[in-house]
């Protein structure tokens, strides 16, 4: 979308949903185009449900609780109802049955730039950058808790407004184009926002779920292991309802069906040889690490854990802190050093990172579980994650992200090792130096290594 376009579509959204929908004539162009939007199913329920809240008066305009019946976000927190109603309605008294269809139909049938425009509106929507750090984190928390059915706890709401104060250098959102940017790195954000308007798009309530709160995403279900003494739950994890909603959305959408917990140190004990037995060759992953002093952040790995002596894995995998602040960061392009994983090595690291190089790892965790480091790195153009750059470890966690399953790929042929397997780690310690000999190079595929 150019530049134009975007600039016509903003004025075409201020036009008709901040300036008052009543000065509109009833059956205008505007409310004709939206009309056509939406489906017959989708007018059919508005109709009726708006109906239903104003008890069938002509020309009515519906009150914020009125609103709320509508939408059916009767639990909705009362701070964000009473801005989404404000936001509808503009100066007018109330939301008329032709302002709820316009506003609808720009939001949630049209461009993400106007559901942005919304999450502005909605969630920010203040002058001073320390007004919109306390607005934002007020208005997170309570769509936070409607869309995950929970209270979010654990401070995710302050985490995230911490972080996108942040990306501002303390300046504050200078309007609804700044902000747009933010919510591009995080679109759970912005799909929450959405999902207050979208009646047909609201995911239907899962069979597993448990007595209370509806779920207003698509959540993943979610597979714990048991054994004779324990069987693990999400109260012994660091995962969490609403880091489920976070993390989910920055995954491709077929890793966010099933995620399954494969490795928590305080579950199975902090060993790098019990991870690397349940996490190895399992696909795609999600890390998360807690360090002593109370950070948490971790990572995603996209081609999953397996040996290497060298950095592997693609453009896919990113890296993020949690708390005290939210951030993600993805792939730069300055390199390819995506993911390590080292185990049985004498001089290589022994353990699981992402980015930068050996011995200088974005985020790495050591074999012993007890040490980690996060330095800047320009893998993912990120900063340190930890409280510290050597930081002592707390937990680790990782989770299987199940996908359908692929044609499994034809294996190198079975034999025993030839001489090019001879000093394979000093070859990649030359490697990593950069003053390796590329005489072998094309010969053949490494084969996996066997798992130690």
């Amino acid at each position: 979308m150019s530049f134009s376009e975007c600039t016509s579509l903003v004025r075409s959204w201020v036009d008709y949903v901040l300036l008052p929908f009543t000065k509109r004539e009833h059956g205008s162009a505007d409310y004709l185009a939206a009309e056509r939007k939406l489906s017959k199913n989708e007018l059919d329920r508005l109709k009726q449900a708006f109906s239903s809240a104003v008890k069938g008066a002509q020309d009515a305009c519906a009150n914020r609780t009125q609103l709320m019946e509508i939408l059916h976000v009767e639990g909705l927190h009362e701070n964000a109802a009473q801005r989404l109603h404000k936001t509808m309605k503009g100066d007018a008294a109330g939301v008329t049955f032709e302002n709820l269809v316009v506003f609808m139909a720009s939001v949630v049938k049209g461009p993400s730039e106007m559901a942005a425009h919304l999450t502005y509106e909605l969630l920010v929507a203040a002058k001073s950058p320390e007004a919109q750090g306390e607005v934002l984190e007020q208005n997170l928390h309570a769509l936070i808790a409607w869309v995950t059915g929970s209270e979010p706890g654990r401070d995710l709401s302050k985490a995230l407004a911490q972080g996108a104060m942040r990306g501002t250098e303390g300046s504050g959102f200078r309007g609804p184009a700044e902000f747009m940017q933010w919510c591009k790195g995080f679109p759970a954000v912005s799909a929450a926002v959405v999902s207050l308007l979208d009646l047909q798009g609201r995911p239907a309530p899962s069979a597993s779920a448990k007595p209370g709160p509806q779920v207003m995403y698509h959540r993943p279900q979610l597979l714990f292991s048991s054994s004779a003494t324990h069987t693990a739950s999400l109260e012994d994890c660091l995962m969490y309802e609403g880091l489920i909603w976070l993390l989910s959305a920055w995954v491709p959408p077929d890793q966010a069906e099933v995620w399954e917990l494969l490795f928590n140190g305080q579950v199975n004990g902090a060993s790098f040889n019990t991870f690397m037995g349940k996490a190895a060759e399992k696909g795609p992953a999600m890390v998360l690490v807690r360090d002593k002093k109370g950070h948490l952040f971790g990572g995603y790995a996209a081609e999953g854990w397996s040996k290497h002596g060298q950095f592997y894995g693609s453009a896919l995998s990113f890296i993020f802190s949690l708390a005290p602040a939210v951030a993600r960061f993805r792939a730069s392009g300055a390199n390819d050093n995506m993911l390590w994983c080292g185990q049985g090595f004498s001089q290589l690291p022994n353990g699981i990172g992402w980015g930068g190089k050996a011995g200088y790892f974005g985020l790495y965790v050591d074999s012993t579980f007890e040490q980690g480091m996060s330095r800047p790195c320009s893998t993912y153009n990120s900063q340190c994650l930890a409280a510290d750059e050597v930081f002592d470890v707390d937990v680790v966690e990782c989770w299987s992200l199940k996908q359908p399953e692929e044609e499994p790929q034809q294996s190198s042929k079975a034999g025993g090792s030839s001489v090019l397997d001879k000093f394979k780690e000093d070859r990649h310690l030359m490697n990593l130096a950069g003053r390796a000999t590329q005489a072998s190079a094309g010969v053949r595929e490494a084969r996996p290594e066997d798992e130690l």
